[in-house]
């Protein structure tokens, strides 16, 4: 074969090889992209499940007096929360319609440790019905809570009243409590009661101590707290005596306002007859009542 001839073939030879070489170089690039691609997204993937499951917050949802939503989260995990959207249910309606709401970014993220309320640039009206409202983060995590803003006041605290004695003497004290329960999942602060509202049908006065206790720094997630007020009354027999209140927790609207009335006697009306047992007369009538006090009990005796 004649020297060039062999020459050329050597040469095509050559390219052929380099051709191949570098298809196999590209093929071999791509598949190692595409490896680098899995993994990265799996790693990826793998970060934001590590971060989803280590949030943890919970939500506490309440309106003021003038029906405005308040939507706070407190991050009771170690990295911060972003929420990203707020859906609100309303139960009520024979529809159930439902709204979605985006959270401005000034207010979506929450440090570890802190309470935010997540909609304070927003001015969300609610109508007193009963909703399920459900807060979204931007790892996916979701907390549903219900809302009941028929009876006033906030999805944390609850309140009953009731009076020992409900017919007291003239010139006798008549005792007046307030049970308060935190019905959420969060510790509410600083619950303490408002001041005793007290009115008389009669001429007569009521004069009224200061609560017992004042105040209570911390009230978990379902505990329950009783305030008493002792009152001095005057009157004359047959007046109705009318006692209201409400408690007030921080960063939550006060808790619904409630009221309870006695009836004003002379000693020994009624053929004589003693005073009424509170315990069997009215507690055991209101036996959810009785069940509240009986825990508030325990607790104090602990």
């Amino acid at each position: 074969m004649p020297k060039n001839r062999r020459g050329l073939s050597s040469v095509v030879g050559a390219l052929f090889f380099t051709v191949l070489m570098i298809a196999g170089f590209s093929v071999l690039s791509l598949a190692l992209d595409a490896q680098t691609d899995i993994v990265t997204t799996q790693r990826i993937v793998s970060d934001i499940e590590i971060k989803k499951q280590q949030e943890e917050f919970g939500v506490l949802i309440s309106t003021d007096a003038n029906d405005i939503l308040d939507v706070s989260i407190h991050n009771q995990g170690q990295n911060p929360v972003e929420i990203t959207s707020v859906w609100i249910t309303n139960k009520t309606l024979p529809d159930q319609p439902i709204a979605r709401y985006d959270i401005n970014y000034d207010d979506a993220f929450v440090p570890s440790g802190f309470v935010s309320n997540v909609v304070s640039t927003q001015t969300l009206s609610i109508t007193p019905d009963k909703y399920d409202i459900k807060v979204i983060s931007s790892y996916g995590s979701i907390k549903t809570v219900e809302l009941d803003t028929n009876g006033g006041g906030s999805n944390g605290l609850r309140a009953e009243m009731l009076t020992d004695p409900p017919d007291p003497v003239i010139g006798k004290n008549v005792t007046t409590a307030m049970i308060v329960t935190n019905t959420g999942d969060l510790p509410i602060y600083n619950v303490y009661p408002n001041t005793l509202d007290t009115s008389t049908t009669g001429s007569g006065t009521i004069t009224t101590s200061s609560p017992t206790p004042t105040g209570v720094s911390t009230l978990t997630g379902g505990a329950s707290v009783m305030f008493t007020w002792d009152s001095q009354v005057t009157g004359s027999s047959g007046d109705v005596l009318s006692f209201s209140s409400y408690a007030i927790g921080d960063n939550i609207a006060n808790s619904n306002t409630v009221s309870d009335t006695s009836l004003l006697r002379l000693a020994g009306e009624g053929g004589g007859s003693p005073d009424p047992d509170i315990i069997n007369d009215d507690l055991l009538a209101r036996p959810q009542l009785f069940f509240v006090i009986f825990k508030v009990t325990l607790l104090l005796c602990s």
